[in-house]
């Protein structure tokens, strides 16, 4: 597996992005479980299920995670050297995603010394529309350039 740290190609860290989001998705797929975990107020067991998936990855590949279902991983602010963290929402829309309702996604947010880096919102309930965007690299839509 890769790792990633501040001197890490854009392109190849987005493309990893979308991996995480397509191991997302692969156990949203898997999941028939929309219970409550019991460990947080209106936390689903699914919430804990792809939030142990992809922090698995994400460690694994070099970042320090920030995830809103599982917490921080131990950080020294401010992001100094060549760390990034990532901060992470497995199934935002978690509850959309209980009821059979269209609209939840996979966000992910990577950070450097210097701010934002680069981020992805992978819509999973269906549509597999992902938007992207990178510092000094614009936004798009399924890989397309988009504009405001």
């Amino acid at each position: 597996m890769a790792h990633f740290d501040y001197d890490s190609d854009d392109r190849e860290l987005m493309g990893f992005l979308h991996d995480v989001a397509d191991a997302a998705a692969d156990t949203l797929d898997e999941i028939g479980d929309w219970s409550m975990s019991g460990e947080r107020e209106g936390q689903y067991s699914a919430d804990v299920v792809v939030d142990d998936v992809i922090v698995d990855m994400l460690q694994a590949a070099g970042f320090i995670v920030l995830s809103e279902e599982s917490g921080v991983d131990e950080i020294e602010w401010p992001i100094v050297d060549n760390q990034l963290l990532i901060v992470v929402d497995p199934i935002d829309g978690s509850t959309n995603a209980s009821k059979g309702l269209p609209w939840f996604a996979t966000s992910l947010c990577v950070v450097d010394r210097d701010g934002l880096r680069a981020a992805l919102v992978a819509e999973q309930s269906g549509s597999e529309t992902r938007f992207g965007a990178t510092r000094g690299g614009g936004a798009n839509k399924d890989g397309v350039p988009i504009h405001v």
